[in-house]
């Protein structure tokens, strides 16, 4: 009986030295950068908006904001390496999500009505300078030129375009802010002297949503807020500038006023929007 008590004790004993084994051996081929494992959220879903039944919106707007990656506010739009253009660059590259020309024409006059997708090869075309290089013969002669693209760097985009609509639901009594598009904003020049930030193209923000849920923002000390990017914008996480509201004659805030007024009136049509909403409230 001893014999086998012995003997019991022993295969226990040589049971815990092999898993303690193997353990080790999976902790020297499996490192674990940190006390846990970050998760990477790349099975993460947005949620679904709830459907609206048209004949319920009392109140209908469509707003345009621009972003200002600069302003403190929306510094984690902008962390180098893992910025909002970093992502929508890769999910431009990878087909994730479809880039729209932001050209003018007669089936789509504002640009921003998703009509004309372009390739990857085009859209990161609508992002990079151009620059005229000469070409030579043998003989050191120019003979030609042609436009070529310098490299793009994501750090280069500073400003982002939004387009919202803000709607009131009476069967659920509650005023919604859905976006549509978010466009990068780039720099027109003549002459060295800044004429206008204008659209490299649109990206319909709700295909956008697959992508930004997988992704987390940065904060200034390299660290995740727990928050993706689907929710900085589903929930308004940002600071952002009026700059056009919709009228019949599609104007801009900048086509009928000059200078510091622009802002102004940016924040006329901000507390309009406000005071509606605390209508509600009251109502």
């Amino acid at each position: 009986m001893k014999d086998k008590i012995l003997l019991l004790i022993l295969i226990c004993i040589g049971l815990n030295f092999n898993s303690t084994a193997q353990g080790d051996d999976e902790n020297r081929s499996n490192p674990t950068d940190g006390f846990y494992k970050r998760n990477l959220r790349e099975d993460a879903k947005p949620y679904k908006y709830p459907d609206i039944n048209i004949n319920n919106v009392k109140f209908y707007k469509r707003i345009w904001r621009d972003i200002d990656i600069d302003d403190t506010a929306n510094s984690m739009l902008g962390t180098p390496g893992a910025s909002l253009m970093d992502m929508i660059v890769e999910g431009i590259k990878s087909d994730e999500i479809t880039a729209f020309d932001a050209t003018s024409t007669v089936e789509n006059p504002t640009g921003d009505g998703f009509t004309e997708p372009l390739t990857p090869a085009k859209a990161m075309g609508k992002l990079a300078d151009s620059v005229l290089v000469p070409i030579f013969d043998d003989m050191g002669n120019q003979i030609a030129s042609e436009m070529m693209l310098n490299d793009f760097d994501p750090q280069a985009i500073r400003m982002f375009r939004v387009k919202e609509d803000i709607f009131f639901d009476k069967q659920r009594s509650r005023v919604e802010t859905r976006i549509i598009g978010i466009a990068p904003l780039i720099h027109i020049d003549a002459a060295g002297e800044l004429l206008s930030e204008q659209p490299a193209f649109w990206l319909y923000f709700p295909e956008c949503r697959e992508l930004f849920v997988t992704r987390m923002v940065i904060n200034d000390n390299g660290e995740d807020q727990n928050i993706s990017f689907d929710d900085v914008f589903v929930q308004h996480k940002f600071k952002s500038t009026i700059v056009k509201e919709s009228n019949p004659e599609e104007l801009s805030i900048k086509d009928y006023v000059e200078g510091e007024g622009r802002l102004k009136e940016a924040e006329r049509i901000e507390r309009q929007i406000n005071e509606y909403k605390e209508s509600i409230w009251d109502y």
